[in-house]
């Protein structure tokens, strides 16, 4: 705090990581904190802390600096409150719902939410750990090419739970996946298949996801008379190597083992017949000539 409390300077605490693995930067910060500035709307519980900033500078990676309208001693302390995200993922339209439907903003305490239903309901679920992506475990296979041939691949299918409102299943809605790891991401539009139930298929040969542990986050948005519906939901993808890529490996080598054995059987046995003629045919000459 300088300037008779009129410019504060925050710094990100070293290591500070996204639930993806990847750092923030103050850069994120600043770009989360000029979004909120532009688009808090005076009933949400943080514009009384965002009313207060005139003017974010980004310091260097790791710090930026904050010019207050006016002078506040207490800035420090509410600042904290705040919260960073990347700045690729911050939505370009602005109001009170964008960052929801950006897929943005995650939980990182015990709840994460799980159904929004605007002037409604909001529903939370408790997680085990602070970790998201404790649902059910998606299993898929890495195609491999061989030999020009696409070997091992799989598909995943990816069903939704019931989309409901007031008792009535839900057609209209859109149905998203995003496949996300720490270096990708991946986003797959589905499609409404009867009762309020939405699927989506991921092909693992041609979205090219990566072996080991991918975060599948699915959303559906629906527009309501009274507002917008939205539910989300997360899960794991486990990603391994084919063995049927190597079984499929092994086939054609051993195929090729026996198709160069019979080559050369036949081959053997043709020069052997040669020779078998050339020796009768220099025989009946003898014959001949006696």
């Amino acid at each position: 705090m300088a300037d008779n409390a009129t410019n504060l300077t925050l710094d990100l605490q070293q290591g500070s990581q996204y639930s993806t693995g990847l750092p923030v930067t103050a850069q994120d910060l600043a770009a989360t904190l000029n979004w909120l500035v532009t688009n808090a709307v005076p009933s949400t519980s943080l514009y009384p802390v965002l009313s207060k900033i005139g003017n974010i500078t980004v310091v260097d990676y790791h710090r930026i600096s904050i010019s207050l309208k006016q002078s506040d001693y207490f800035a420090a302390y509410e600042m904290g409150d705040l919260f960073a995200l990347p700045s690729r993922l911050l939505p370009n339209d602005g109001g009170p719902l964008a960052l929801l439907l950006s897929g943005a903003l995650r939980s990182s305490g015990s709840f994460a939410l799980v159904r929004f239903v605007q002037s409604s309901e909001v529903d939370l679920q408790r997680l085990p750990t602070v970790t998201l992506g404790t649902g059910v475990t998606l299993n898929g296979v890495q195609g491999q090419n061989i030999f020009g041939f696409v070997a091992g691949g799989s598909q995943v299918q990816i069903i939704s739970r019931p989309l409901y409102y007031e008792g009535q299943p839900l057609g209209n809605a859109t149905y998203t996946v995003s496949v996300q790891n720490a270096s990708s991401q991946v986003m797959i539009e589905g499609s409404h298949v009867g009762f309020g139930i939405y699927s989506a298929t991921l092909n693992l040969n041609n979205q090219m996801i990566s072996e080991g542990n991918d975060v599948v986050t699915t959303e559906l948005y629906a527009q309501l008379p009274t507002g917008v519906l939205l539910q989300f939901d997360e899960q794991i993808l486990v990603v391994h190597p084919p063995e049927l890529a190597w079984q499929i490996l092994v086939y054609l080598v051993a195929m090729l083992v026996v198709g160069l054995a019979v080559y050369n059987f036949a081959l053997v046995s043709r020069r052997g017949r040669a020779r078998r003629v050339r020796r009768a045919t220099l025989t009946r000459r003898r014959r001949r000539r006696t």
